[in-house]
């Protein structure tokens, strides 16, 4: 397996097992919520984020199904010096005195090759 691949592989699986502890915790809350009250009380319920559904290249699931097309194109394109990482989606976090802040959030391969680059700098600069 290719080392672009690899990247892949690991970003999509981070991003998964992320999104799948949210879940976890989420259900695990409701449980506690329904011993400890009275009343029915319900979180409201976990959704995709919708940067999931802009492009394929978001959604980690697709994107580990898809790995080995994907790293391919993102190999060669490196290889010829013409690799461009695609248009991050923006969205806001709430702030906690009120106000939001501006998050960048870019498709899984894109990650993965910035990880690779990170790395690769890190290696280069050892003292």
């Amino acid at each position: 397996m290719r080392r672009v691949e690899q990247e892949i592989l690991r970003e999509a699986k981070r991003l998964i097992v992320n999104h799948e502890t949210r879940h976890r915790l989420h259900a695990e809350e409701q449980v506690r919520l329904r011993k400890r009250s009275t009343s029915v009380y319900r979180l409201p319920p976990i959704t995709r984020p919708p940067w999931w559904s802009a492009d394929p290249g978001f959604n980690p699931y697709r994107t580990r199904s898809r790995s080995k097309q994907i790293s391919h194109s993102v190999q060669a394109a490196l290889a010829e010096l013409r690799y461009r990482p695609r248009h991050p989606i923006e969205h806001s976090v709430a702030r906690e005195d009120g106000g939001t802040r501006p998050v960048c959030v870019y498709q899984v391969a894109d990650g993965a090759v910035s990880k690779m680059v990170y790395e690769s700098l890190l290696r280069k600069n050892l003292p």
